[in-house]
């Protein structure tokens, strides 16, 4: 991981999330791949931004989505 992505890591922790693409059938093939990239370079971070970055701001995404859908 480049410093700079570290330092937009850092600076905004609540507003950035994995994620992958499995569009076509044939993607499937590379899932374990990128899930390991991607677990890779979650590893240098500390603990907590990395756990953000990896669910926990997903998680927080789909309850705000959740609350909004229940008061319609």
């Amino acid at each position: 991981m480049t410093d700079g992505w570290r330092k937009v890591f850092e600076a905004f922790p609540d507003r950035l999330m994995v994620g992958t693409d499995t569009f076509a059938p044939e993607r499937w093939y590379y899932v374990k791949s990128h899930a390991d990239y991607s677990r890779k370079w979650l590893s240098t971070l500390p603990r907590e931004l990395a756990e953000r970055i990896a669910y926990r701001n997903a998680e927080d995404m789909l309850a705000r989505v959740e609350k909004a859908g229940k008061r319609k």
